[in-house]
Formats: C-alpha cells, structure tokens, sequence
C-alpha cells in the first residue's frame, strides 16, 4: 500500500479542527483535515433534543465568521449549532474528507507522522490533534453493581424521555448535562432523582449582562490554567427557556428528588452520602462571592452604578435531609443517566507524553514532541481553550508555532 503525503494533518472536524484550517490556510500551508463521521459529529449525534446552548447567540461564533443573526441575545438548539460549524467549513473552504477513522499515528523514521486513517496510510510531517474534550464519557465502577434489569446509558446518549422505558429516572450527576436532563425529564412527567455532588452557582445574569459578558470582560477565564484553583467547578447555567441560572431548589419546586453522592449499590438499594445541604449551601456562597467579587472590581474601576440589585428570590426553600439508602425497586427507578462527565483517550496515539489522567503534556498545544499539537481540550491553555469561541485563539498560537518550524526546515 502506497502511502499518500501531507503537510499537516488536523484529526477532527469540529469548531476546533475548522479554527485550525482556517489559519493554516490564511499561512497558505498545505493541509487535510479527517472527520470519523460528519462536521460537527458529536453535535449531532450526542446532544438531546431540548439541548440549548449554554451561552447566548452572539457567542456562537468562529475567526472570520461573527454571528450575523437576528437573535443575538437567544440561545441557540444544538441544530442551529450544527449549521453554523456547516456554513463555516464551506466559508473557509476546508479541505475535509469525513467517515475517516483514524486508527493509529506514530512517529515515523524520518521524524515526521504515520497516520493509518481509514484503509490508507498517511505520512504527515505535522499532525494536529482536534478530538475535541469529551470523547469517552465516564461511567464510574458503581454502574456494575446495578441489577440488571435496569436500562443504563450515558448522557451523551440520551435523546428524550420517550426513548426510555416507563419508570422513574435516576440522574446522576449535578452538573451542567444532569440538571438540563432532569429539567427535561421533569418536563415530560417523569419521576426524578438527582444524585447531587459539589457544584457551583452563579447568576444567569448580573446587571443587565450575561454572565460570559462579566467572565470575559473581568477576565475571569483567559488566566492562564496554570493559575486555576483545581477545586474550582464549572457554573451551573441554561439557555432553555431564553437562559437562566440553574437552583436545586427549582427542581424541588418541579418535584424533583435530591440525593446526595451515589457511594454504592447493595441489592438494589442506592448507598447515598450525607452533603447534600452542605453542597447547595457551598453553592450559594459561591453565588455571593461572585456577586461581591463583580461590585469590588467595578467599585475599584469607578464604574459600579447605583447599588447593588437585590438577590433575586430563592425559587423554593431546600430540600429536606436526603435518605442514606434508597430502594430502587420501590422508588419505582427503571433507568438511569450518567452525567458523570467525560475523559480523552489518546490510546491510539503511539508518541507524546501523557499525564495519568490522559491528558497529554503540553504548552498551550504544543506537545513535547516537534510538529504533534492539541488543540480543543478542557483548560488547554485557559478555560476559554474549549470554549466555541475562545478555541479560535488556541488555535492562531499553534498556526504561528507550526509555521515557524516549517520555517526552520526550510520548507
């Protein structure tokens, strides 16, 4: 089999890999870029149906490619998400070739890459890996110990409640997909219980503005990762019903189940932790200290105006103390969800260094060995590097690393 040879390859054909096409074809660099299904695969096939996106319209954008429509302030379905990324690899004119799997890279003899993609072989001497952050989710060991009879799938894989079986549902996980999937859930008429952890809570909107318009203009997500407090947790939001901050006690008030921390399972009877109410009330101060961080530094800038607006209501009173144990089969639980978050899997890729958790190492993209880069991961560089419009950024910075070492070899 005769290899074919390409300057650089970009794996992925997503907002990241596109961001990437974009500035290597402004730098007139030669390039392929490989889509294991469709542009913007997983926007399609793993999002459920009422999905909105997080942030409002005017966010839904990539370089070169503003959003012009007529509703910046509405957030847009994962449909219309999936339109954008379409108009944009034609606008950009990216040279794609989707339903390209590729199995395996390695390094090859002469210091470049060899990319078995499909039933061909490619020989790259760059090779741009754009993958995206949530390529496997994480379903943790206590699923093995469920009886069989319950119907398990991840969040990625749920579409709506009709295609579950009739029952109550257990979600669990509290972050940004497990409270949308309860809502969702809720909505439909299901029974619902919400397996609840530490999270964060933040306002929808402070002020008139959108909570990214505060994030962005404080600068709050472009400090370096390095800087980040580990511990941190991402916002509880939603753009379902023009967007709103998400309170557990909302989901009380629409009937909801709150448990604690899912610790185990014993003859179909849940073992639950105890932080329930200790979580939310994390979750409330956490709301106040953002509050009172945006008024110090408008204060410090001169620019507060007025007093600060009053909290708004709580929208129910909290949850009364969770059970320790609960039997599925009498809560009448026949499925449940795993929104338990997501992990990379580089095990395809033979070269680079990696951290325990998978995550490669790397400079803003740049990995340890020459001409392989990341880009689109979770906290790349700042928070903003998996971000649809911040990943643009990440992306010039690999562009201008790649074209100065085609520079240096003289190509």
């Amino acid at each position: 089999m005769t290899a074919s040879k390409v300057d650089t390859v970009v794996v992925g054909g997503g907002q990241a890999g596109l961001c990437m096409s974009y500035y290597l074809s402004r730098y007139d660099i030669p390039h392929v870029v490989l889509e294991r299904g469709r542009v913007a695969e997983r926007w399609r096939s793993e999002r459920w149906d009422s999905l909105r996106f997080q942030f409002p319209n005017r966010y839904v954008r990539l370089p070169g490619f503003d959003y012009n429509g007529e509703d910046p302030e509405g957030f847009m379905d994962h449909k219309g998400v999936v339109d954008v990324v379409e108009r944009y690899a034609q606008y950009i004119r990216a040279p794609l070739r989707c339903g390209v799997n590729v199995r395996s890279l390695r390094q090859a003899a002469d210091g470049g890459f060899k990319l078995q993609a499909g039933g061909a072989e490619l020989l790259a001497g760059n090779v741009v890996l754009a993958t995206g952050p949530y390529q496997h989710t994480l379903i943790p060991p206590v699923s093995t110990q469920l009886p069989q009879h319950i119907v398990q799938l991840p969040a990625s894989s749920f579409t709506n409640a009709a295609a579950l079986p009739p029952g109550g549902v257990l979600v669990v996980g509290a972050g940004g997909s497990g409270v949308q999937i309860a809502e969702d859930l809720l909505a439909a008429g299901r029974q619902v219980w919400l397996c609840v952890g530490k999270h964060k809570r933040v306002p929808r909107r402070y002020r008139g503005r959108d909570i990214m318009d505060w994030l962005e203009q404080l600068e709050l997500i472009s400090q370096p990762s390095a800087d980040r407090d580990p511990s941190d947790h991402s916002p509880l939001l939603t753009g379902v019903d023009g967007g709103y901050e998400v309170d557990l006690r909302r989901l009380v008030a629409q009937g909801a189940h709150l448990l604690g921390r899912l610790e185990g399972v014993h003859e179909g009877k849940l073992r639950l932790g105890d932080k329930l109410l200790a979580d939310i009330a994390a979750a409330d101060e956490a709301y106040n200290e953002f509050v009172n961080g945006v008024e110090t530094v408008l204060a410090a800038r001169g620019e507060a105006d007025g007093e600060p607006p009053a909290p708004p209501p709580a929208p129910g009173p909290l949850p009364q103390p969770p059970p320790l144990e609960l039997d599925m089969h009498q809560a009448g639980i026949s499925s449940v969800i795993w929104a338990t978050g997501y992990r990379v899997d580089f095990s395809w890729v033979h070269c680079g260094e990696y951290e325990d958790d998978g995550m490669p190492v790397q400079q803003r993209g740049v990995s340890t060995v020459p001409g392989l880069y990341f880009l689109g991961l979770a906290f790349l560089y700042n928070a903003r590097s998996s971000f649809f419009w911040g990943v643009g950024e990440d992306a010039g910075y690999i562009a201008d690393h790649l074209r100065q070492r085609r520079v240096e070899a003289g190509a």
